[in-house]
């Protein structure tokens, strides 16, 4: 397609009449000019770049106070110095029980138990054995009170009567067989609760109790091991009962009283009923 002059010369028109009309204002003012332009910049900038939004204000840590611990120091372990020559060292409280080792002078012992007010005293030995010697002074010297040392638990012999305060003797005779895998007391008291007799039976051993007085009789058991005779308690006590009727005791001119009896069997062999350890006879340390 063929480009028309005329166009051309309207162009080269227009630019010269541009530049004419240019050239006849008046020439502007450099410093106004200048500071049109920064202004112009300035504007040109705030509008671009945005304001910074603030984080909001931390929230302040509430300050933690320390409460010191406070420690407590341990009680040193009472001892006592062996202070005769040759010692017993037993397997419970009583010159009854089966020896153990013999102690000698100066031997330090660590004591753990006491009975009746440190008339005895549980203790390790040097060797590391467990039992019992008397807690005369005559014996041992204790380097502590005897009001800190606990009552000690231990095993009484077959047969061994805890309580015997019958008041009067009688002919009546008690023998029980302990059918049961644990040791058992077994309390008699009378129609009024007070209590005569307290026996110690091993497991599946017997003994008995002899010279009761007439009367009527209620018969309580309490099962466990490890004995501690101060409180009237077992460390491990498993059950109590009490028989279901009481047992009567009668001497005739012709004739006493002899019960024979078979506890701890499973099933009972006597009619039994379970109490709360707490109600048994000696557990307020009737002992």
């Amino acid at each position: 397609m063929t480009r028309s002059p005329f166009r051309h010369i309207l162009l080269a028109g227009t630019v010269c009449l541009t530049l004419m009309i240019a050239a006849c204002q008046p020439a502007p003012d450099v410093n106004q000019l200048g500071t049109q332009i920064a202004a112009h910049i300035y504007a040109t900038l705030t509008a671009s770049i945005p304001s910074p939004t603030l984080p909001p204000p931390a929230t302040p840590t509430p300050r933690v106070t320390l409460t010191p611990t406070r420690f407590l120091t341990p009680t040193p372990q009472p001892q006592a110095r062996v202070h005769s020559n040759g010692l017993n060292l037993r397997q419970g409280p009583g010159r009854d029980q089966p020896t153990i080792e013999t102690l000698v002078r100066n031997d330090i012992l660590l004591v753990v138990g006491k009975r009746q007010d440190c008339e005895w005293l549980k203790v390790f030995s040097p060797s590391g054995s467990k039992g019992w010697v008397s807690g005369d002074p005559i014996y041992v010297v204790l380097d502590a009170p005897c009001s800190q040392i606990p009552s000690g638990s231990y095993r009484p012999l077959n047969g061994e009567l805890l309580v015997d305060d019958p008041g009067v003797n009688g002919l009546g005779e008690l023998t029980i067989s302990n059918a049961g895998e644990q040791d058992m007391v077994v309390a008699v008291t009378n129609y009024a609760g007070g209590l005569l007799y307290a026996l110690f039976i091993r497991s599946h051993e017997s003994a008995g109790i002899a010279a009761i007085p007439d009367g009527s009789y209620t018969l309580t058991m309490l099962e466990g091991k490890e004995w501690v005779g101060d409180l009237g308690i077992f460390v491990y006590p498993t059950r109590a009962t009490s028989l279901q009727d009481p047992y009567v005791f009668r001497t005739t001119t012709l004739a006493n009283t002899a019960v024979s009896l078979v506890l701890g069997a499973s099933p009972e062999t006597v009619p039994m009923n379970p109490i709360p350890l707490e109600d048994f006879p000696l557990s307020q340390g009737d002992e």
